[in-house]
């Protein structure tokens, strides 16, 4: 039995009076609903600049206008009772200085769930080749790494010499936000809710020596519970998600360029070349003479004619 379900309940009680007076008992039970809330972020930490990248001014497929940024919600029913109905609502910044931040290509639910926005998603029509799945894994032709990958030589030792200071944080606050609003069904004990939104970093938005944390954030609340007479507090719960954008220099992290190793050798190839041919020439010529010096030993007594 399920506690909130409408199912017939029989108590057998006992009474035996003594001779005392008429007591009145009252039983009640009440079992606060719990619920646990979390926000992830896939890819959490893009780096920039990109190599070989280069902003387009009409962007075509997903990749032109950045590398995928994926956040996900999810909505937990630890019980002991069903959830009626819930509410879930995502701030979400889209917009910085008139350029876009973090572009909404799709979002899909698992669960009980329906969604919509207060913006139009995916306004430029931009397309993916590739199938994304929500693990996060790639399928499908052309499954090369996404344009945010870059050599990993001395990321770590940049990004610890970052400190919080060096990052501007986009928030509601300082960013145009868009809201996802989305209504949550029943919900069994255990079960739950997940939202994934799938999305592009504007690159071109960030083509500055700056580093950044976007953050997104989210709310839940349950508005209904199946039980009935029955006060108590239903359960609320907020959670963010944040993004770093990490720029680093390209100096430090991108290798020399073919054309200076192969000028580096041949320059050295020449050098040791002519140093040869000097030393040769001064050889043949007399300009070197060698002395030998062969040590000598005289014994005492003894004479040479």
């Amino acid at each position: 039995m399920y506690i909130g379900d409408d199912n017939p309940l029989t108590l057998e009680v006992t009474v035996e009076n003594r001779g005392e007076g008429a007591y009145e008992a009252e039983l009640s039970i009440i079992i606060p609903p719990q619920a646990d809330f979390i926000g992830v972020v896939r890819n959490s930490k893009v780096f920039l600049p990109i190599a070989n990248w280069q902003p387009k001014e009409n962007p075509v497929v997903e990749e032109d206008i950045g590398p995928l940024v994926q956040h996900i919600y999810e909505l937990r029913n630890k019980g002991p009772s069903a959830f009626s109905k819930a509410m879930l609502d995502v701030n979400w910044p889209y917009q910085y200085n008139n350029g876009s931040l973090l572009y909404i290509t799709k979002y899909e639910v698992d669960g009980a769930m329906n969604c919509s926005t207060d913006v139009e998603i995916n306004p430029l029509n931009v397309t993916n080749p590739r199938y994304w799945n929500k693990n996060g894994s790639i399928s499908g032709a052309g499954d090369r790494p996404e344009g945010r990958a870059r050599s990993h030589v001395h990321r770590r030792d940049l990004q610890e010499q970052r400190t919080t200071e060096d990052l501007l944080t986009l928030d509601c606050e300082k960013a145009q936000c868009l809201k996802i609003k989305c209504q949550v069904g029943r919900l069994e004990r255990g079960q739950s809710a997940i939202l994934f939104i799938y999305s592009r970093l504007a690159v071109s938005t960030f083509l500055q020596n700056r580093s950044y944390v976007v953050k997104s954030s989210a709310a839940f609340s349950v508005i209904e519970m199946p039980y009935k007479n029955l006060e108590f507090e239903l359960p609320v719960n907020s959670t963010s998600a944040s993004l770093n954008v990490v720029w680093v220099n390209s100096e430090l992290t991108q290798p020399a360029p073919i054309w200076v190793v192969v000028v580096a050798v041949l320059a050295g190839l020449l050098l040791l070349a002519l140093l040869i041919f000097i030393m040769y020439k001064d050889i043949t010529s007399g300009g070197i003479t060698f002395d030998v010096i062969i040590p000598v030993k005289v014994l005492q007594g003894s004479r040479f004619l």
